[in-house]
């Protein structure tokens, strides 16, 4: 009877430290690591911009033909910007160094109120411009931007007449000084790639008139 006693009590211990070790040890609700953190994007970035382009009606000059100014029509053109290098000083706020291409279609003349058609014109204009960004996060992947920029530009205006003057041709160039602002909401597609769709306005100080354009683009940013 004794032997049998102590075999009992002997299991008993031996069940109520496996108990006690399994209890310090819960390994089953302990949930696998299945994802790792997300890389922090590094304080360079680069991108490329592009969309449609519409130039506000502006007065030209054309000395020795014309006594007054003659104002000029659009079509709906388009806008190419690159990025080259951009560096955030903090979260919300960075510098960029940006360069692009405008090219629109001559639409018409108006000269003393009436309207006449042009052939083969062309407005082109090539930026570089110093941005100062704002950013604005409105969750993890999306965030609200503001920026502001100032360079110069290279403005260069071509036509011919199509019916004043016919087969008069007309050009006029040279750098000008360029303000811009553009404003818009940008997505994380994924880590440090972000998409952007927004609105840019330009207003380009030249001679008689300043030449105001608007833009409607997609933006693509990679932060490194």
């Amino acid at each position: 009877m004794n032997k049998k006693l102590t075999l009992l009590a002997s299991l008993g211990a031996v069940i109520l430290t496996g108990g006690s070790v399994l209890a310090g040890t819960p390994t089953y609700d302990k949930a696998p690591q299945m994802t790792q953190p997300l890389p922090e994007c590094g304080p360079w970035f680069s991108g490329i911009s592009g969309g449609a382009w519409w130039v506000q009606d502006y007065d030209v000059s054309i000395p020795l033909v014309f006594a007054g100014d003659v104002e000029l029509q659009f079509e709906t053109g388009f806008g190419i910007n690159i990025t080259p290098i951009g560096y955030r000083l903090s979260d919300t706020f960075s510098l960029s160094l940006e360069t692009g291409y405008y090219e629109a279609e001559t639409d018409g003349a108006t000269i003393g109120g009436v309207g006449f058609p042009l052939t083969d014109g062309q407005l082109r204009i090539a930026p570089a411009v110093l941005n100062a960004n704002f950013n604005f996060p409105v969750s993890d992947t999306i965030s609200l931007y503001l920026t502001a920029g100032g360079g110069v530009a290279y403005r260069d205006l071509d036509f011919q007449s199509g019916f004043v003057f016919p087969g008069a041709t007309f050009h006029d160039s040279g750098w000008n000084a360029i303000a811009q602002a553009k404003a818009g909401v940008s997505f994380e597609v994924a880590p440090c790639h972000f998409l952007a769709v927004g609105y840019r306005y330009q207003h380009i100080f030249s001679s008689p008139d300043d030449i105001q354009g608007h833009s409607a683009e997609v933006s693509y940013t990679f932060h490194w």
